[in-house]
This record gives C-alpha cells, sequence and structure tokens, in this order.
C-alpha cells in the first residue's frame, strides 16, 4: 500500500502543473492519509500557483502538515518571501505561522539577504509576542520592494 501511495505520488508529481486543482480538492478530504499524499505532491511539484495554500497550511493544526507546507514554500525559493512577509505583517501572532516562516527563511534566504533578514530571523526564533515581528516584516517588505 505505501509503495502504491508513492508511485501514485510520483506519477501525479511527473504531470506537475495540470493537477494542482485536483491535489488542492484533495486535501480538504476527512482522510489523513489521503490529505498528507496530496500536500506531499504539492509540495514536490513546488509550483507558485500553490503559494497561497502553502502559507494558508502553515497554520494548521496538524504538525505534518504544516511541515509539508513549509517544504513547498522552500522548493518555491525566493518567491515565497514576500507572501511569507506579508502573511506575517498580518498575522503576527500565529505561533504556527512565525514558527514555519522562520523554517522557510532559513532555509531561502542565503548571501547579502541572510545578515538583511537577522532581526526577524532571530525576532521569529525567541519570542511568542507578535508586534515586533510585523514591524519588521514591514520594515523588509518596503526594503526588498524598493
Amino acid at each position: 500500500e505505501v509503495i502504491v501511495r508513492r508511485n501514485a505520488r510520483e506519477a501525479l508529481v511527473n504531470i506537475g502543473h495540470p493537477v494542482i486543482e485536483r491535489l488542492e480538492e484533495l486535501c480538504e478530504s476527512k482522510n489523513d492519509v489521503l490529505k498528507w499524499e496530496a500536500i506531499k505532491a504539492l509540495s514536490q511539484i513546488a509550483d507558485v500557483q500553490c503559494l497561497t495554500f502553502f502559507i494558508v497550511l502553515l497554520e494548521n493544526e496538524n504538525p505534518d502538515f504544516r511541515w509539508l507546507a513549509a517544504e513547498g514554500l522552500i522548493g518555491l525559493g525566493t518567491a515565497s518571501i514576500k507572501p511569507l512577509l506579508k502573511a506575517l505583517i498580518k498575522k503576527s501572532s500565529s505561533i504556527y505561522l512565525k514558527r514555519g516562516v522562520h523554517h522557510v527563511l532559513q532555509q531561502v534566504v542565503e548571501g547579502e539577504l541572510k545578515e538583511i533578514f537577522r532581526p526577524i530571523l532571530l525576532e521569529l526564533k525567541e519570542t511568542e509576542e507578535g508586534e515586533q515581528v510585523a514591524v519588521l516584516a514591514w520594515a523588509l517588505l518596503r526594503s526588498i520592494e524598493n
């Protein structure tokens, strides 16, 4: 059964973009195994169409789903940075969101950006407060967009 699921997921991943909508529908399933497989496939497809879906999923109560969402965002690379900062500005009090964003930024931000993102990474890691996170996210977003 595990091999069959893995083979099916790999086939869907190979199809890529055309199956995204259907996989997102499967993520609404009550069956956690089916849901996990669909999210895993989406994270492996790593299409920017899934960006918002992954960010919303970072706040899911299931840690496995949150992890897969973070992996999907990491797969999207720097394309995930601005939307993640915007999410932090709106929902800076969400513990799950902050943890997920921290994980993603740790993996995605490289080179010169690493130093620019250091304050927010420290804030995301060390505090339960959201206000300073929102301020830092807003400042970063402005500097990136300019």
